[in-house]
């Protein structure tokens, strides 16, 4: 079911559900706990024997499908996606590095054994640096921080002549992972058996590995029986639905803005709602669960210049997936999957925290590395809150505690311009065409007589003259003043 989510998210995406030329789309992991939720309060309503049991789970699964993808397509058409542009940068890009934090912890925690307990902040000493996992994590750390650190170096990239720029250098390099696993486990012989019990391999169900169960190892539609399915019983699990609907819904306007914003592109959110919605809709439809845009794999497969024809092979190699995974993935070691979430959890956490201290004051630095902490140990959504607090109080002392107005009369105004123009005057001309800044433009001085104005002349009709004459007048009687408002460029 993971993987038809995935696969109908990306159909979706593809075919234009999203203007991101290398949008990738997969199941949204975030429901895992409500759908977990939904399950047991059906199951606690009808009861472990009851036949409809699996029927009604299934059942409430592709309904949340359907309620998530109309709740975003109710939102595009109403185009309230215009409001996700006030999203603050920095908030953006601690969410950024949250994302980063949640990818590298489920990649240390991907090795290990299904008979381990999940990792946690309370046992990452004793489960993390135990014997038994110290091989799991250098053989997974290790090629994640060398690729991490090859990216960066200039020696490197010298010696390599340029390859690590290279689209291509990234999945070769994790190719060869579990290519030199291989040739290790089979010059040391040990067996398929061990591995997987120590966690080197996954843990994949026998009947899967023979050809006459390749079907039911895919099939899960066979599940689906709609007269023993009890409606009434999902009245149970109204509130993990809805929350699991709200979550999925929230989820988009952080990740499609953080994004365009990394991408440095720009988006139409609108469009991003009607096209998640038909996706998840898509995903009802067939019975699976929702689905998402995912940022990091989107990230990376533009910046290795995917494009659409690409992601029509992502499509093909997924379905291919779909129908033979229970045969691919006894092959596949654990190390191979951890190294590419950790690796990429890495990326987005340096260029959260550490490109962003590079350009950022300290007290938007303070918003990026509050919000990740938020986001981390409070949940992604709640910490998003925090950090649009955190902003917004950030913002308001920069443009009102630390900026006062400050008056100046007319004649010093211009004088203040007139003096800055001459210091200016020995400074080039700006190119034709360049857009005037602040950095490259200052204003003429204000005058109100028309006959030293800096403006091109017009033709004045001797009524609009009169007028014009009796206002500058009045300003100068009034002696008018100019408020100055200085403060941070937002």
């Amino acid at each position: 079911m993971y993987i038809m989510s995935t696969l109908t998210s990306q159909i979706a995406m593809t075919l234009g559900g999203s203007r991101f030329p290398g949008a990738l789309g997969a199941m949204l992991i975030e429901i895992l706990p409500f759908l977990r939720g939904v399950a047991n309060d059906i199951r606690a309503v009808l009861g472990d024997s009851h036949p409809g049991l699996i029927p009604t789970v299934m059942a409430a699964y592709a309904l949340t499908s359907f309620l998530t993808g109309t709740a975003f397509v109710i939102l595009g058409i109403l185009k309230l996606g215009n409001l996700v542009a006030y999203f603050p940068q920095t908030v953006l890009t601690g969410a950024i590095g949250a994302i980063g934090v949640s990818l590298f912890v489920l990649g240390l925690g991907l090795p290990f054994p299904s008979s381990a307990a999940p990792l946690s902040l309370s046992d990452v000493k004793s489960m993390l640096f135990d014997e038994r996992h110290l091989g799991l994590l250098a053989a997974s750390f290790f090629p994640a921080f060398v690729l991490s650190v090859s990216l960066r170096s200039r020696y490197i990239e010298l010696w390599t002549r340029g390859f690590i720029r290279s689209a291509y250098y990234i999945p070769l390099y994790l190719l060869t992972i579990p290519t030199v696993f291989w040739i290790t486990v089979r010059a040391v012989g040990v067996p398929n058996e061990r591995l997987i019990a120590t966690g080197w391999l996954f843990t994949v169900d026998s009947a899967s590995l023979s050809s006459s169960a390749i079907v039911a190892s895919w099939n899960y539609w066979t599940l689906f029986d709609f007269r023993l399915v009890e409606w009434w019983s999902l009245k149970s699990a109204i509130q993990n639905i809805v929350l699991l609907v709200v979550i999925g819904v929230l989820n988009l306007p952080i990740y499609v803005p953080t994004l365009a914003f990394t991408l440095d592109v720009s988006y139409d959110m609108n469009h991003e709602l009607l096209g998640q919605g038909a996706a998840n809709i898509f995903a009802g439809l067939v019975g699976t669960v929702p689905n998402i845009l995912q940022y990091s794999y989107s990230v990376y497969v533009t910046r290795a210049k995917g494009g659409r024809f690409e992601l029509f092979i992502v499509i093909i190699l997924t379905a291919a997936l779909f129908l033979c995974s229970g045969l691919l993935l006894p092959y596949v070691p654990t190390i191979l999957a951890s190294a590419l979430v950790l690796f990429i959890g890495v990326e987005l956490f340096l260029e959260a925290i550490w490109e962003a201290s590079k350009t950022l004051a300290w007290m938007e630095y303070a918003v990026v590395v509050g919000t990740l902490a938020a986001c981390t140990f409070m949940g992604f959504a709640e910490g998003f809150g925090v950090g649009i607090g955190a902003a917004a109080a950030v913002y308001l002392m920069y443009g009102v505690i630390d900026s006062p107005a400050r008056v100046t009369r007319w004649i010093e105004w211009n004088e203040m311009q007139q003096l800055r123009t001459e210091d200016e005057d020995h400074v080039a001309a700006p190119i034709e065409g360049r857009i005037p800044s602040p950095h490259n433009h200052t204003p003429a001085p204000i005058t109100l007589d028309p006959s030293q104005s800096a403006l091109p002349p017009m033709p004045i009709r001797s009524a609009d003259l009169k007028i014009h004459e009796d206002n500058a007048d009045l300003l100068q009687k009034l002696n008018a003043r100019v408020l100055v408002l200085s403060g941070v460029h937002l």
